[in-house]
């Protein structure tokens, strides 16, 4: 999990290092293949579900406290502007906050490593995309207490398919998480 969260960042990384004045030229259209792997079995089971909207409190391990929230769920965003790039492949977006509320510590970085779209069978879409095919893309962060950030997290998924919810689950190696405050999981209500 820890090499996942690794190459994740080294990608939004590198999707943002172009800098320079601002062009004409097409913003190129991302290449992935949607797939869905299983979620981690080193997990415990999330806390009591909450719907989109409600804001959930954790107690990390160094003492912070944490708040996330589902704010919203798009299924199909795939666009004339933003394709998929593959036959039977769509993108489905969810709008996400993290607040740091409690933290007297150095200033802690947030991803959209954590959050996962699962389905009904349990397993979930694996594929984030920077940018995001919704603005704002949720952003790398550093945040210190009192601060959020928040905007839309974008994954590639298998067309046809609906994820059933959404959890917010720090690694199992990362030690700002008490394990026992985390998954936690947004039911989602899709018609």
């Amino acid at each position: 999990m820890k090499r996942l969260v690794v190459a994740l960042a080294a990608v939004t990384l590198l999707a943002g290092c172009g800098g320079g004045e601002p062009t004409d030229e097409p913003t190129p259209t991302p290449t992935v293949k949607a797939t869905r792997t299983p979620k981690p079995t080193k997990s415990p089971e999330p806390k009591e579900p909450a719907q989109a909207g409600a804001a959930q409190v954790w107690r990390g391990g160094d003492g912070s406290v944490v708040e996330s929230t589902l704010l919203e769920y798009r299924p199909s965003v795939a666009t004339p502007d933003f394709p998929a790039s593959r036959e039977g492949e769509d993108f489905d977006a969810i709008r996400v906050r993290v607040c740091i509320k409690e933290w007297s510590g150095p200033p802690t970085a947030t991803s959209p490593a954590p959050w996962l779209l699962v389905y009904q069978d349990g397993s979930a879409a694996s594929t984030v995309l920077t940018p995001s095919a919704v603005a704002p893309t949720y952003p790398e962060r550093v945040l210190r207490e009192g601060q959020c950030s928040s905007g839309w997290i974008t994954y590639a998924v298998v067309e046809g398919t609906t994820a059933a919810s959404v959890e917010y689950a720090a690694a199992s190696d990362d030690a700002t998480a008490v394990q026992d405050d985390l998954p936690l999981q947004w039911l989602l209500d899709v018609k």
